[in-house]
């Protein structure tokens, strides 16, 4: 791939993420049931698709400094949605574990994003819903790629 074309593709990649955000995303507001704890969401994700994972690999993976992740967790073991375990080989190594509140919480979250996107996409045509679903098809299937090489 040429400089210029991985140029093109970042733009269009970054340009995504607020388009998504304004368009398929819930509004926030004070009066919205619906999650604002992105951070949540995501180590939630994590934790439910990997299990057990120390605090540092799921700091990691979301490239959270430490200190920011302990609080992060802080504020979800608060909320009931992770817990902490220390680890059983090693003590000085602390694992997060999500509980059933907190796939409670992903669960309705996903449901409630799946619906919100229902309601925005149903003012499309047939075509361009088939269309946006061929693409974000086409974009999982290049991306699942990159884990190959």
């Amino acid at each position: 791939m040429s400089a210029e074309q991985a140029e093109i593709i970042g733009d269009k990649v970054i340009s995504l993420f607020p388009l998504v955000r304004r368009k398929l995303l819930p509004r926030r507001d004070e009066h919205s049931h619906v999650p604002t704890h992105n951070l949540w969401y995501a180590v939630l994700g994590i934790l439910m698709h990997s299990g057990v994972l120390p605090m540092s690999d799921l700091g990691g993976k979301l490239g959270i400094s430490k200190p920011h992740m302990t609080a992060l967790v802080d504020e979800m073991v608060d909320e009931g949605l992770v817990k902490r375990q220390p680890d059983k080989e090693d003590r000085r190594i602390i694992n997060t574990i999500i509980t059933k509140k907190g796939c409670a919480f992903l669960q309705n979250s996903r449901k409630m994003l799946k619906e919100n996107i229902k309601k925005t996409l149903s003012s499309l045509s047939s075509s361009d819903v088939e269309l946006l679903s061929n693409s974000l098809e086409n974009i999982r299937k290049v991306l699942l790629k990159l884990d190959e090489k």
